[in-house]
């Protein structure tokens, strides 16, 4: 089974985070982790898309659980 999922990211995306194969199956029973396929449909002009798997530099553990508590 396989959902599609359309988001306008113009507006500022929050914050999402993914189980790992161990959690999914702890939490949700489910043998695998969320996988994801991202597909650029269109940027604005003469900018760049950027997807970031991981963390970018200088984003401490404080720093990312702020995002989440906000």
């Amino acid at each position: 089974f396989h959902k599609v999922k359309l988001l306008n990211s113009k507006p500022r995306l929050l914050v999402q985070t993914h189980p790992t194969k161990e959690k999914a199956k702890a939490y949700f029973g489910l043998p695998f982790g969320k996988t994801e396929c991202w597909y650029v449909l269109d940027t604005v002009k003469n900018r760049t898309a950027y997807i970031y798997a991981g963390f970018r530099p200088g984003v401490t553990r404080e720093c990312f659980r702020s995002y989440i508590e906000m």
